[in-house]
Formats: C-alpha cells, sequence, structure tokens
C-alpha cells in the first residue's frame, strides 16, 4: 500500500475527496471502494500500480461511436495490491496475470489498437496509478480513454480532465429519488462532471441501461435527454435495455426503447442510438443539419464511414462531431 491522493486530515482519522462519497475514514477504516484506507493517520490506497487485465476491443463495445469508429482499444483493469500474509481466498503474488503501466504502449500496438481504455471496475478509485498511466498512453499518441459511472469529485474531474481524449460515461438516471433508491451515482454530480469535461475538451458519450420500473418511464428519460441538451446537444446518448428473453420483456424492450428515442428527439439531441429497437435504422449516425443522410452505418458490428474529408457531411458538408481521426483533441472535434 501506498499514500493516497486527495486525502484532508480529520479529528479521528482523514477525509478522503476522490468521489461524491467524501468518506471520513477512522483508524483502519476501509472506503466503500475497498481500495482506500486509514492506517497510521494516514488515506493509503491498495492499488497496485499495475495492470490487472488487458484486453483489445472495438471500441464501439465500450459505448463510442464517434472514436475512431472501427478500431480496437486496448481495455485495461487496474490492479489491487495483493492481501497481506494469512488473508485467504487471494493469491500474493502482484506479477501473476499483470503488467506493469510502462507496458501499455506495446501491449496496444501489438493487439493493433489505437487507443487505451480503462475500464471493467471504476478505475478513478486507483486514481494514483490512472493519471500517470494517462500521461504515458498520450506520450505514446495512443487515444486516453475511461470507461467510468462518473463517481469522482470535481477536483479528480479537473486533474483527470487533461490527460483524457474521451470518456465512455454512465448515466443510470438524473432524477434524485431514484437515484438514492437504487444507490446509483448522484444526479448533481453527473451533471457537474459531464459540464467540466466538455469544458475541458473531452469528448464524451453517455449510456442508459434501461430497467423495467426503475428508469424507463417518459419522466425519468426526458430528465436525462434534456439535461444533455442543456450542457451539449452533440453529446452522444446510448440506450440499451437489460438482457430480456421472455415475451413479455422483449415487448416492454422495444416500448421503452422507442420512449427514449421519443425523449431524445423532444428534446433535440444530435446523435441518440438505440440497439434494441425494433427498427434497424437505430444504429446509423445521420447527419444532424440533414437527418436523412447517413453518415457512418453499423452492419454485423463493423462500421462503414460516408463521411467527407473524413470529417464532414458529404451532402451539407458540416462537420461531425466527434474523434475520427487519430489527431490531437482540439484539432478533432466538430
Amino acid at each position: 500500500m501506498r499514500k493516497a491522493w486527495f486525502a484532508q486530515a480529520a479529528p479521528r482519522g482523514v477525509h478522503c475527496t476522490l468521489c461524491e462519497r467524501q468518506c471520513l475514514l477512522e483508524e483502519g477504516e476501509r472506503g466503500p471502494c475497498g481500495l482506500r484506507e486509514c492506517a497510521g493517520g494516514v488515506l493509503v490506497t491498495r492499488s497496485s500500480g499495475r495492470v490487472g487485465r488487458a484486453v483489445p476491443r472495438r471500441i464501439e463495445a465500450l459505448g463510442l461511436y464517434h472514436v475512431l469508429p472501427g478500431s480496437h482499444a486496448l481495455t485495461v483493469a487496474l490492479g489491487e495490491s495483493p492481501p497481506a500474509e494469512g488473508d485467504a481466498g487471494r493469491h500474493a503474488d502482484p506479477e501473476l496475470h499483470s503488467y506493469s503501466i510502462s507496458e501499455l504502449p506495446d501491449l496496444a500496438r501489438r493487439g493493433r489498437c489505437r487507443a487505451v481504455a480503462f475500464g471493467y471496475a471504476e478505475p478513478t478509485f486507483a486514481v494514483e496509478t490512472l493519471a500517470p498511466a494517462l500521461d504515458l498512453v498520450r506520450r505514446a499518441r495512443l487515444l486516453a480513454i475511461v470507461h467510468t459511472t462518473g463517481v469522482m469529485s470535481a477536483a479528480a474531474a479537473d486533474l483527470l480532465a487533461p490527460r483524457l481524449d474521451a470518456v465512455s460515461l454512465q448515466l443510470p438516471t438524473l432524477m434524485e429519488p431514484t437515484a438514492r433508491r437504487h444507490g446509483h451515482v448522484g444526479p448533481h454530480v453527473l451533471r457537474e462532471n459531464l459540464r467540466r469535461l466538455r469544458r475541458a475538451g473531452v469528448w464524451v458519450e453517455t449510456s442508459t441501461l434501461l430497467e423495467p420500473g426503475v428508469n424507463d418511464s417518459r419522466e425519468e428519460l426526458l430528465e436525462i435527454a434534456l439535461s444533455l441538451r442543456a450542457i451539449d446537444s452533440a453529446v452522444p446518448w446510448h440506450v440499451r435495455c437489460i438482457p430480456a428473453e421472455e415475451p413479455l420483456l422483449v415487448r416492454w424492450a422495444a416500448t421503452a426503447t422507442e420512449r427514449a428515442l421519443e425523449a431524445g428527439a423532444r428534446a433535440g439531441l444530435e446523435y441518440v442510438y438505440a440497439a434494441d429497437a425494433p427498427t434497424s435504422d437505430r444504429e446509423l449516425t445521420f447527419c444532424p443539419v440533414c437527418r436523412d443522410v447517413v453518415l457512418i452505418e453499423r452492419f454485423l458490428g463493423q462500421p462503414r464511414s460516408f463521411l467527407a474529408d473524413g470529417l464532414r457531411c458529404p451532402r451539407c458538408r458540416t462537420r461531425a462531431h466527434g474523434l475520427f481521426q487519430p489527431t490531437p483533441r482540439a484539432l478533432a472535434f466538430g
């Protein structure tokens, strides 16, 4: 274990300011994240500084349709330090099935990946490892991506934003009662972090997983759509439903998806995607100006781009929003 960032002294322990929970930890107490604890009056992290898993995946599988379409991203999980001697149920070798962050650029190139995405478990909880890893990835001229629940504090978002190219943000609900009832990240935190990331020039795409009776009402969906519109209408919104095989749930999924698409249209969002929609065009990227011109089509997961010059609508020449070329993000945004 090593000293953690985002710590403030407290009368009977330490105050962790990394995420929205703002935990007050007493001696020997560990936070809900499972990585940060108070030891000897100091906040320490169990993050090992290594990568516990590294798998090349299609970048669309991360909920990113406007970032280098058709390419692959090396998706990695940040490892946890091994348990102390005597802890049962876990191996004690930190080298087993793990990599140093210095190996990430080489692993990405061997996997023919043009980006490195940090995901699986919430990566921002291991910010002491994540921040230098993002710096390393960008120095290697690879895109730096984070797949997150948006739980980080404003200070943590400000620390990470200059190091990021793109973020895939989970957005289960933006209504306070629903968030409290189901233990989701607070809507005010999600809105503020999305606003901060976009203001810093980070490309963000959002994803909502619909559940029956939880976040599938017209009010819930319209709240998400209007909130995105108020921050940036060009932020893509991906809507999916929980896996459904029973006929009743299949019908629910079709209805809930159409409800989300209607909410996105009413709010004026430019890009709304719904993989579970009954029609076949909900995974296409249309020009937000022409509306009927396909910019990118996806058939069996393989994107085909019709962008002129790699960036513009072939009819009206409007520049598409996203990171469609491996260039510095300031030059790649629409």
